[in-house]
């Protein structure tokens, strides 16, 4: 097998860039359209290359390189947003409360509270509604026995 010139590999990387459709015909008309007649090779040529150099495994293996990165950064962007989110999600939940932990509001007033924290549970990976609600009324009854306990 010879080795892979730069120009090997130049023709490699238009032929990539022709996209889902490419084509080693396509390839030499770019060629033509784009190079020196004296730089131009034939289709035959393109043949050979494309399978010594194996161009078919390479564009198969440079998508799954694409998409990978393309997952990656999808995947990163989300968890950005999802800790960006957390903690406006916690900002919001500690307004709730005073300094020494008890709410500033009566238990008819936790609605929008128990919204928050519901979307904190869920942000943190929280999966189920049944774990999210039974957080929320173990919280709801804490609050229950602190306001109990300021009454008296």
């Amino acid at each position: 097998m010879p080795e892979e010139t730069m120009r090997h590999s130049s023709a490699f990387e238009a032929y990539y860039a022709l996209g889902d459709n490419r084509s080693l015909p396509k390839l030499r008309q770019q060629l033509i359209d784009t190079l020196p007649p004296e730089e131009v090779v034939s289709e035959r040529t393109l043949e050979n290359w494309s399978v010594s150099f194996n161009w078919q495994q390479r564009v198969i293996d440079k998508n799954k390189n694409i998409s990978a990165l393309v997952d990656q950064k999808s995947t990163n962007d989300s968890v950005k947003k999802r800790i960006k989110w957390l903690a406006q999600a916690e900002d919001r939940i500690s307004t709730a409360f005073n300094e020494d932990g008890s709410p500033k509001f009566t238990i008819e007033d936790n609605k929008s509270l128990n919204e928050i924290v519901k979307l904190a549970l869920t942000l943190m990976g929280e999966p189920e509604r049944k774990e999210i609600e039974h957080v929320h009324q173990h919280e709801i009854k804490i609050i229950e026995i602190k306001e109990s306990k300021r009454e008296d």
